[in-house]
C-alpha cells in the first residue's frame, strides 16, 4: 500500500491534489462548524481561528492554499510528500517560509504578501508569528488600482462605458456580475434608481446601490 501511495506521488499533478486536500477537507469542516455559531461568541471564547463563518472566506482561504500547493509540489519527493499528511505546523514551517520568501523575491506588494501569508496561516489555525516577516506596509508606497482612471487591457471606447457604470453605482466586479433584470428599482421618497445586488457581495450582505448618474 506505501509502495502505491508512493508511485502514485511521484506525479506532479497528483501532488498538488494530495496536497490540496488537506487543507480544503479541513476548511470546509470548518465551516460547517463555523455556520451555527456567532461570531462575536467565538472571538470572545478566542476559538474564532477553529471555525469559518461564511463561504466567501472559505473559498478565499482556499484559493490561496492551492496557489501555495501548485509551487510546492514540483519542489518536493514523492517521500517528502507522504510525510505531510496533516496540518501539523513543524511539518509545513519550513516549506512556508520558503513561500513566502518567494513572494517577496517576486517582487509582489507588501500587502499581497501578507494577504497570501494570512490566508495559509488560516488554514494551518497558526500565529502569522510562527513564520517569517513579509515586508513592511507603507501607506505612501501603497498601490491601488481605485486611483487610475482606465484599464490598460481595455479600448478606449470599453475604458469609457466601464467609466460610467462604475462611476455611477460603485459597484465592485463581482456585484456587477450579479445584476439581473430585476435588479432595477426606483425609490419614490428619495426620487432615486437603486440597483439591488444579493450576491457577489462582500460580507455576504445584499447590498442596494444608488445610481448617481452624472450623463
Amino acid at each position: 500500500a506505501i509502495q502505491k501511495q508512493l508511485k502514485e506521488l511521484d506525479s506532479v499533478e497528483n501532488r498538488i491534489k494530495h496536497l490540496e486536500s488537506i487543507g480544503h477537507k479541513d476548511i470546509v469542516k470548518r465551516l460547517k462548524q463555523g455556520k451555527s455559531v456567532k461570531r462575536e461568541e467565538t472571538k470572545k471564547k478566542g476559538t474564532d481561528i477553529k471555525v469559518i463563518h461564511s463561504v466567501r472566506t472559505m473559498k478565499n482561504y482556499a484559493c490561496a492554499w492551492s496557489l501555495f500547493c501548485k509551487w510546492l509540489a514540483p519542489r518536493i519527493t514523492a517521500e517528502e510528500a507522504r510525510e505531510l499528511t496533516d496540518l501539523d505546523i513543524d511539518k509545513w514551517r519550513d516549506y512556508v517560509n520558503e513561500y513566502i520568501q518567494h513572494l517577496i523575491n517576486l517582487g509582489l506588494s507588501p500587502d499581497t504578501q501578507a494577504s497570501y501569508k494570512s490566508a495559509i496561516t488560516k488554514v494551518l489555525q497558526a500565529p502569522s508569528t510562527a513564520f517569517i516577516s513579509t515586508e513592511p506596509r507603507v501607506r505612501g508606497k501603497k498601490k491601488n488600482n481605485r486611483l487610475k482612471d482606465e484599464d490598460d487591457r481595455l479600448s478606449e471606447e470599453k475604458n469609457r462605458y466601464w467609466n460610467k457604470i462604475v462611476s455611477a453605482t460603485g459597484l465592485r466586479k463581482s456585484e456587477l456580475r450579479s445584476v439581473r433584470g430585476n435588479s432595477l428599482y426606483y425609490n419614490m421618497e428619495r426620487g432615486l434608481w437603486y440597483i439591488h445586488v444579493h450576491e457577489g457581495t462582500k460580507g455576504g450582505r445584499p447590498r442596494y446601490a444608488p445610481i448617481m448618474a452624472q450623463n
